[in-house]
């Protein structure tokens, strides 16, 4: 309980710091542990790298601004931390496979990537740490369902007395 108090509060310290220059350190500082030691135990309990985290956040804030407000893409590109306007443009196609120029001009649907935990105001579609926790541990992704068709089986076994009936004689099972 105590470990995951203290990653809310490092997740917190990023989702409020998504503009800024985030430093491993300074965000496991949040949680009280070496930078080292928070690497492994966010990787371990989200199942992505703080890094990955970050830039899927920024990317998604980012694009939620592109699509929501009249910003120039350069002056995004500088507010979410990337060096000039082309390597925001290389990342945002490699994520949403469309360049930002052209969602502005052509609005079209993207996958968001949500914060682990709500935020102060209570954001509806935030992904709780524990749901991650339990989406991780049953092998699940967290961006998309998956179906799979498996092949017909047969089950065979013997005509044996279950043994349940041999410790309840009476019952019927």
């Amino acid at each position: 309980m105590h470990r995951r108090t203290e990653l809310d509060k490092a997740i917190r310290f990023i989702e409020n710091g998504l503009k800024t220059k985030l430093i491993l350190e300074d965000i496991a500082e949040q949680a009280n542990m070496s930078a080292w030691h928070f690497h492994r135990v966010f990787l371990a309990s989200t199942g992505i790298t703080v890094g990955e985290y970050i830039r899927k956040r920024r990317m998604s804030e980012a694009a939620k601004e592109l699509v929501f407000t009249q910003k120039p893409i350069k002056q995004l590109a500088g507010e979410y931390q990337y060096e000039s306007q082309a390597a925001f443009t290389r990342s945002f196609t490699n994520v949403y496979g469309v360049t930002p120029g052209k969602i502005r001009r052509q609005i079209g649907p993207l996958q968001f990537f949500h914060a682990f935990i709500p935020n102060a105001q209570g954001e509806k579609n935030a992904i709780t740490y524990d749901q991650t926790q339990r989406c991780l541990s049953r092998g699940g992704n967290l961006m998309s369902e998956h179906h799979e068709a498996k092949m017909t089986f047969r089950l065979c076994g013997t005509g044996s007395t279950p043994r349940s009936a041999e410790k309840f004689p009476g019952r019927k099972t």
